[in-house]
């Protein structure tokens, strides 16, 4: 599942900020991003779920299942995609500004830190 959402992120970032896109490919694209970025979250928190499983279980099933989990999945997604949907704002097409702010709740939820927050404020806000 995780490859299957950086791949659909990755392969939407080409629209992010191009006003040479139509407009609702540009907010299918940012469905795409934020569809992606909540199935990444999901496996995130089903890997801390499963590693805390296992270190109650003990090593023998956690060495077995750990090479398979990838932590740290969502924030370099949300690097990647970040300035493409900060763009998007400033694009005064019909739907594409609208999906841009749905974007990047969705993203900001979903990251829940103080970083993010602090990012937003001094990119996306003013």
């Amino acid at each position: 599942a995780t490859e299957l959402c950086t791949t659909a992120a990755d392969a939407c970032m080409h629209a992010l900020g191009d006003n040479s896109v139509p407009p609702r490919e540009a907010r299918r694209e940012l469905d795409v991003i934020v569809a992606s970025m909540r199935g990444l979250l999901a496996a995130e928190r089903g890997a801390a779920m499963l590693l805390r499983k296992d270190e109650q279980e003990g090593e023998e099933e956690q060495e077995a299942r750990i090479p398979t989990l990838r932590p740290n999945i969502l924030l370099p997604r949300v690097a990647s995609a970040w300035a493409g949907v900060v763009a998007t704002l400033d694009d005064g097409r019909s739907g594409v500004l609208d999906a841009g702010l749905d974007a990047l709740v969705a993203i900001c939820a979903a990251c829940d830190s103080a970083f993010l927050a602090r990012r937003f404020a001094e990119q996306a806000a003013p």
